[in-house]
């Protein structure tokens, strides 16, 4: 009898992956980082300088920035606030434009103490901060993890009140500060990494710490479902009293993969007092965060720090005090391309399993941009011709495929359709083949 998974006669669906193995480091898929660039001395690829209309005498600093790369959102004290350190935004038309001039959240948002650090969701509706505010769970004694949501990702004056993340994360007796949200795709897990020292303590002593949830970003934000977080050992520097302890704070995670990480730190072997530290790891399935390597292109003798990564790793901001500035904390961004080349490093093809192959033809696979739906062509019995379009589904990217079933006489016939391909968007096929 033949077995299922022969391929005497029949094709075989296999996969390549680079879950489950190293990924190439940073320096292997990227260029290295340029001079960093004043905000306020931004040059057009036509040549034009931009108006200086972003850093001014007060402290900018501790930004973030949109997945499209349009929105910046940072913290000042600038006038026109409502208190200590409040939130701003600053929009540009398109990458290669200036930016504007910027504008305050509003109360909604910033409240009449110190509002800081934003951090802004993947998807754009989530703006993670950390504040001082009355209301949290110390009643406004130490810094807590504050999010603020937005119905229209676009409506930078659209945010509703914000709400404290909970008492589970936000200990009482512990400064709670740099919230930076990842979301795991692959196993749907979410990740805030943040830093945290106790509330009698300078700031020397914050270190990173990584809080998890197992639930949708809004029911983890809405119902305070984010765990007490763990230290990030091989992120955070050995206590050096010589060095004032390390200050290990504020993070920038990669998150077109989640494989690096740009922090700030006082560790020693740095170019001055704060500086951006760079470290990877093979996979996001764990925290073997590398040993975290001095970005010494970037930093100057001064205070350089406070990172935000694009969502595609190829613009850094921070802020700094260098020699230049406008006046106390300047934004800077440093840019950085992609390297031209092929895939490495991907693993050994594995069989996608007895759900999906047969003892038939099983072939011209398509998966959808979640990884969540697939189609592929058949000619194994439950058809309705020589070869179908079958698909498949699964609840999430570690999960094994679960039965497919052809699709309807819409697309299949009593002839021959293969080559389904789905479009960017999901709400269509992009070409059926009848062959």
């Amino acid at each position: 009898m033949k077995s299922r998974l022969s391929v005497a006669f029949g094709s075989l669906l296999i996969v390549l992956t680079a879950l489950l193995v190293a990924k190439p480091a940073a320096a292997q898929q990227f260029s290295d980082w340029s001079p960093p660039t004043n905000l306020n001395a931004i040059v057009r690829s036509d040549g034009t300088l931009c108006p200086a209309v972003v850093n001014t005498t007060s402290d900018d600093q501790h930004m973030t920035i949109s997945k499209d790369g349009l929105t910046l959102i940072f913290s000042s004290n600038r006038p026109g606030g409502s208190g200590n350190q409040d939130l701003w935004f600053t929009e540009r038309a398109s990458r290669d434009e200036c930016w504007g001039d910027a504008v305050n959240l509003g109360n909604v948002v910033n409240s009449a103490v110190q509002d800081l650090a934003p951090n802004l969701s993947t998807d754009g509706h989530w703006l993670y901060f950390h504040s001082r505010r009355p209301g949290g769970c110390g009643a406004g004694t130490s810094g807590e993890l504050w999010v603020a949501h937005r119905q229209d990702k676009s409506a930078n004056l659209g945010w509703e009140t914000p709400i404290n993340l909970g008492c589970t994360i936000n200990l009482v007796g512990s400064d709670q500060a740099g919230p930076n949200h990842f979301e795991d795709e692959a196993s749907g897990i979410q990740f805030l990494y943040f830093t945290r020292k106790p509330n009698t303590a300078s700031e020397d002593f914050f270190d990173i710490y990584v809080s998890t949830c197992d639930a949708d970003i809004a029911s983890c934000n809405r119902q305070g479902l984010w765990s007490a977080g763990e230290p990030v050992s091989t992120l955070n520097s050995p206590a050096d009293p010589q060095h004032s302890f390390g200050r290990d704070t504020r993070t920038a995670i990669r998150r077109r993969d989640g494989l690096e990480m740009v922090l700030s730190s006082k560790r020693p072997g740095g170019a001055g007092l704060i500086d951006l530290w760079s470290s990877t790891r093979a996979t996001t399935l764990d925290q073997n965060w590398s040993t975290p390597q001095n970005l010494r292109a970037l930093n100057t003798s001064a205070n350089d720090g406070a990172p935000a990564l694009s969502w595609d790793g190829t613009e850094l901001y921070f802020y700094s005090n260098r020699a230049g500035t406008t006046g106390g904390n300047d934004l800077y961004v440093s840019k950085r391309s992609r390297a031209a080349g092929i895939l490495t490093n991907l693993s050994t093809p594995f069989n996608l399993g007895l759900s999906i192959n047969t003892a038939d033809r099983d072939s011209h696979f398509s998966i959808s941009k979640d990884g969540l739906t697939a189609f592929f062509s058949t000619d194994r019995p439950g058809g309705l011709g020589a070869n179908d379009i079958w698909v498949a589904r699964r609840a999430r990217r570690v999960n094994l495929w679960g039965d497919p079933h052809p699709l309807s006489s819409n697309l299949n016939s009593s002839g021959r359709e293969a080559c389904a391909s789905l479009s960017q968007n999901g709400t269509g096929s992009s070409s059926v083949a009848t062959i």
